[in-house]
């Protein structure tokens, strides 16, 4: 009999019911077999009969994959009840397979439903963030996009300031000692306004350099804005460089090598030889699944002698028991119990091991000493093994990749970092302009703005409490009826100067949400509502993006964060015109 026909025949006797084959992949011939028939009802006979309680870790991802493409198969074509029940056997075996709740989303939407099914996006919502890949890269975009939109922020607040205060400060800055015009002085305030760009590129400088030069104007809103801006972005620096710290350890060859093992990867004994002792267990554990325990064996015994978890000694008790070395496997069960006494599978094992070794006086003894043995003892069923949580990779990320914290290590890879991020360097002399610029130039801050025509005036002109000009003075303070149809006709030329203004604003703020704030001398509050809307929305935007390359497809909640930018935008241009005359 030849190759080909031998294998249609074992096909053929795995796919009549009458010579069921219990293992995971035989159930999955079957219902290739039974899908090509559209017996369906066969179908959700041997869906039902993959269990998983026999499978190892990545057995059970292998059978999720397939039985994935059996529940897409099922949407495409209509037919919403069995492509829910092939994705809820997903779920049982691969709980961490999180886009599939996007999929029964979108049967809820086929099915007429008008709400999101908020126990389907809680429950996404933590098994995203338990996948490491997933919630590192929302970390990573998180702390990223705040950190641009802070300077985003700070960069349009640095605008607006410099529309307001340009005219006068030009004049200010290259007048001379005599009052006319200096081109000496126009030489040095281009050399304070370009040099930082030799050395610091892009757009990211201007902020500091324009909020500085133009310090001497602000009044006390505009220099509290101002400081809360730079603040914000300087704490925003230290958290990007810390995200730059947990991304140069994410593409680190050692700590790739962490993942893959993590993953269930196996590795040759010239690799694990310099493993640390707690990446040795991990290793172990996936040679375990693997049914390699003489190799497993081998890892656990090379860990270090002072390294003891309750991983390791379970690990150990259970390659005992299936070697039938009862007396090993009993002691390193007690040895996990003496780390953590309340291990429910250490208790679970604990437990075979003693009713295989069968002296009734050592069980009662044990039984003493561990009261929840005695529970185990009718329930247990097999040898178990917990699971390793992404929380390890995250400690392993957290300290560079090694084993143990060490704080002068990490400390010396944050400070490096830090010191690469140029914001820092940028608030410097962002200080020093401050402090210095008054002395370079003595005649900054002398000019200002008419309160009424926005005309240029000089402060030292000014004697009275108004910041007026003469003929605005004239017009507006000297109660002379004589002036009473020039002062109304000035005042609707104002106003409508103002309405036009205000408008312009209005159309802005659809692109800078809460702009009317800036104009109403609500400048942090401008800054810190800004920020927030940015934050979500870049989130959305950037998340959205970056979940479709990586793993083709988007978390329901980031969805959700989009729509949350959105009431955010609408909430904070309603608060920035609510008191207006014009407004609310």
């Amino acid at each position: 009999m030849n190759k080909k026909a031998l294998f249609l025949l074992v096909f053929f006797v795995l796919a009549i019911p009458g010579a069921a084959n219990e293992s995971p992949w035989g159930q999955l011939k079957k219902i290739h077999y039974f899908d090509g028939q559209k017996d369906y009802k066969k179908v959700r006979e041997h869906l039902g009969g993959i269990e998983y309680s026999q499978m190892n870790r990545m057995e059970m991802k292998d059978v999720a994959i397939q039985l994935k493409k059996f529940g897409d198969q099922y949407l495409h074509e209509g037919d919403y009840n069995l492509a829910r029940e092939f994705y809820y056997k997903v779920l049982t075996l691969n709980p961490g397979q999180w886009d599939i709740y996007n999929q029964l989303e979108r049967i809820n939407r086929e099915e007429g439903a008008l709400t999101f099914n908020f126990s389907f996006l809680a429950t996404q919502f933590i098994e995203v963030f338990n996948n490491f890949k997933a919630s590192f890269l929302l970390v990573n975009n998180f702390i990223n996009v705040m950190f641009f939109s802070g300077l985003m922020v700070l960069f349009l607040f640095s605008i607006l300031i410099l529309g307001k205060y340009f005219t006068i400060a030009a004049h200010d800055f290259t007048v001379n000692a005599r009052g006319g015009f200096s081109v000496r002085n126009l030489v040095i305030l281009l050399l304070l306004l370009l040099w930082p760009l030799l050395f610091f590129p892009g757009w990211a400088a201007y902020p500091f350099l324009i909020l500085g030069l133009l310090w001497t104007y602000f009044n006390d809103t505009e220099k509290r804005a101002a400081i809360l801006g730079v603040v914000l972005v300087g704490i925003l620096s230290i958290l990007l460089a810390f995200n730059g710290y947990l991304g140069n350890t994410y593409k680190h060859s050692g700590f790739k090598e962490i993942r893959n093992v993590y993953e269930g990867a196996l590795y040759e004994e010239d690799v694990t030889r310099s493993f640390d002792s707690e990446l040795k267990v991990l290793q172990a554990l996936a040679y375990y699944d693997e049914e390699k325990f003489e190799r497993s064996l081998d890892l656990l015994v090379s860990t270090e002698e002072n390294y003891s978890s309750v991983m390791k000694y379970n690990l150990l008790g259970n390659i005992y028991f299936i070697f039938d070395n009862l007396n090993e496997s009993i002691k390193y069960f007690k040895l996990a119990l003496s780390i953590d006494d309340k291990n429910p599978i250490t208790l679970n094992n604990f437990a075979l091991a003693l009713l295989k070794n069968g002296n009734s006086e050592v069980l009662e003894l044990y039984g003493k000493r561990y009261p929840e043995l005695s529970t185990y003892q009718k329930t247990a069923t097999g040898l178990q093994v917990a699971p390793v949580t992404e929380i390890f990779l995250w400690k392993r990320l957290m300290n560079g990749g090694r084993e143990s914290f060490d704080a002068g290590f990490v400390t010396s890879r944050l400070l490096k970092q830090l010191l690469r991020v140029p914001v820092l360097y940028l608030i410097i002399i962002f200080s020093l302009y401050i402090v210095f610029l008054k002395l370079i130039f003595s005649s900054t801050g002398e000019s200002t703005y008419c309160s009424k025509c926005a005309k240029v005036i000089k402060k030292k002109d000014i004697h009275r409490s108004y910041k007026l000009c003469n003929e605005c003075y004239q017009l507006f303070m000297i109660k002379d009826v004589i002036f009473l149809e020039a002062k109304i006709l000035k005042e609707k030329e104002l106003n409508k100067k103002y309405m036009k203004r205000y408008i312009a604003i209005l159309l802005m703020s659809l692109f800078i949400p809460g702009l009317n704030l800036h104009y109403k001398n609500k400048h942090s509050q401008f800054i810190l509502c800004a920020t927030i809307f940015y934050v979500f929305l870049g989130f959305f935007m950037i998340s959205r993006f970056l979940f479709n390359e990586i793993f083709r497809a988007v978390p329901i909640f980031v969805n959700l964060v989009g729509l949350l930018a959105f009431i955010v935008f609408f909430l904070v241009n309603i608060y920035s015109i609510i008191g207006d005359d014009n407004g609310v």
